[in-house]
């Protein structure tokens, strides 16, 4: 009985991420940014959001706008669904955001299902948006992303999981 327990609780969240994935939030994310993109720019001092001049200089001389990267606290509060986009820039997790900045999963959900719109205040936007930038500043300044992200992808096991990366030479 209880191997059958396991056994139907292993299929239910299989099915259940199956669903999610075939949903395509992530895409359908993306594409809100992108058609939020021209309406909003970045028009006071960059610092005022958080970034660091050399990330600023860095993203553009990839060729990206602003807004593919760096997340402006204005579009949060027009879509907050775009939450999702920007956190997986930044590589965090929704239990992440909720513990240093704000809970967003109520702005994350899909936009066709969800009641309404949630109201999202300029102030949770700016710190949701502080602590997106924050991160994503980081790893598009430090000269030395290649070599960090290098590092830890070599890790065979999640328990050889890196604490530091000292530079050789």
């Amino acid at each position: 009985m209880n191997q059958d327990y396991r056994t139907f609780t292993r299929e239910l969240r299989s099915q259940d991420l199956t669903r999610s994935l075939q949903r395509r939030l992530d895409v359908r994310a993306r594409e809100a940014v992108a058609s939020l993109v021209d309406g909003f720019g970045f028009t006071a001092p960059i610092e005022d959001y958080l970034i660091s001049q050399s990330a600023w200089e860095h993203v553009h001389s990839l060729g990206l706008g602003p807004a593919q990267v760096f997340c402006h606290p204005d579009m949060l509060v027009e879509e907050p669904f775009i939450s999702l986009y920007y956190r997986g820039v930044s590589g965090l997790s929704l239990k992440e955001v909720q513990e240093q900045a704000r809970a967003v999963s109520a702005w994350e959900r899909e936009p066709e299902t969800r009641a309404r719109k949630p109201r999202v205040s300029t102030e949770a936007a700016r710190q949701v948006a502080g602590l997106v930038d924050g991160i994503v500043m980081v790893f598009s300044s430090e000269p030395d992303v290649a070599f960090l992200r290098g590092e830890l992808l070599e890790a065979t096991t999640p328990c050889e999981c890196p604490t530091a990366v000292h530079r050789q030479g």
